[in-house]
């Protein structure tokens, strides 16, 4: 029995000493871990400001190419959370982007508040409608120039 009992202690030692171990590394880790959240989403947030200042600022109203982006957010961590953000103020209708055709870089624009909120809830191909037609202003715009510059069939344009 004593053989029984050594058996069982030994094994149950080894796994109380496992377990001990491993809630003593979870321990650690999860600070860690938690804080490490934070700290990502504080730079997060920080990379969201810097991006908007910089889009902000009065050189760039016409907007900014993505060689000039990638050169001012230099770190991994803030390229992968410059990308989140980009993703986020697309979904929000927040960012223009556009194509140039001098060097076929691609730009991003700072959308005002009052106008994202005229493009939430549509779709992409209504979206670039609307771009197209505001960029031509009060000059109007045919609907042949429309259909040029979205590549939307006239079929999609006229439903």
């Amino acid at each position: 029995m004593s053989g029984k009992k050594r058996g069982a202690s030994s094994s149950g030692a080894s796994k109380a000493s496992k377990k001990i171990k491993v809630g003593a590394v979870r321990i650690k880790e999860e600070p860690a871990q938690a804080s490490g959240a934070n700290v990502a989403g504080d730079l997060k947030e920080v990379v969201k400001n810097r991006f908007i200042a910089l889009l902000s600022e009065p050189k760039h109203k016409d907007g900014i190419s993505n060689k000039d982006i990638q050169a001012t957010f230099t770190g991994a961590q803030e390229r992968t959370h410059l990308a989140n953000v980009i993703n986020d103020l697309s979904r929000e209708s927040r960012l223009r982007m556009s194509k140039s055709g001098v060097d076929n870089q691609l730009y991003y624009t700072l959308v005002a508040q009052d106008v994202a909120k005229k493009y939430q809830g549509l779709d992409v191909a209504a979206k670039m409608v609307l771009q197209v037609i505001e960029k031509a202003g009060n000059q109007g715009i045919w609907t042949k120039d429309i259909r040029m510059q979205t590549n939307i069939q006239q079929q999609a344009l006229n439903g």
